[in-house]
């Protein structure tokens, strides 16, 4: 059976769980997960569990607990799904009393997964995070945007200064900020309502 999918499963566990020089020790027996002896020993053991718990070629193993090791106890077969959403870099969200990950509220809330990952970075938490897309679309303009890099007055002296023929390089190294936005400024992309 060597050349089966699931006798190479079995040695990657072992690999992974015992070997320093496997290039995914670190995140399996570097940080304590181990697979349990009976396991380790037996690929007929592993193989017998294995095929009287769920395994199947599109699956594979997951351990219940991420912490957990590789043991009969804490071992399950699952899809790449529901692999993903075991991950422990997932970020947890409490909603409605119980915790979801990320992707898992996408699918719940019909949401794009991308999309929620920014607003949760961008601050974005309960309904704000959660609502319906296209909705709250509507930015804060000038001093109102906290990501904002100039005030109303210094966007007046910019416009003063390039009708004036002040080159937008020199202008953005006086005022600190990129030549990008003295760019957009010139083009009336931002701050059209400054005159």
């Amino acid at each position: 059976m060597t050349a089966t999918r699931l006798y190479k499963e079995w040695i990657g566990i072992k690999s992974r769980c015992r070997n320093p020089k496997n290039r995914s020790y670190d995140r399996y027996g570097g940080r304590g997960i181990s697979i349990c002896n009976e396991w380790y020993d037996s690929f007929e053991i592993f193989r017998n569990w294995a095929l009287s718990n769920g395994y199947a070629d599109n699956l594979t193993i997951e351990r219940i607990d991420n912490n957990g090791n590789y043991e009969p106890s804490n071992c399950k077969y699952a899809t790449s799904k529901e692999q993903a959403n075991n991950r422990r870099s997932n970020i947890q969200i409490e909603y409605d009393g119980k915790k979801y990950t990320l992707l898992q509220l996408a699918e719940l809330f019909n949401l794009n997964y991308g999309m929620l990952i920014r607003r949760y970075n961008y601050g974005d938490r309960g309904e704000r995070l959660l609502r319906a897309n296209g909705t709250d679309r509507q930015k804060k303009r000038g001093e109102e945007n906290n990501k904002t890099k100039i005030t109303e007055e210094i966007a007046k002296e910019i416009k003063i200064s390039l009708e004036n023929g002040i080159k937008q390089s020199e202008l953005a190294r006086k005022y600190g900020v990129s030549k990008y936005l003295i760019y957009d400024i010139k083009r009336g992309k931002t701050w059209t309502w400054v005159k």
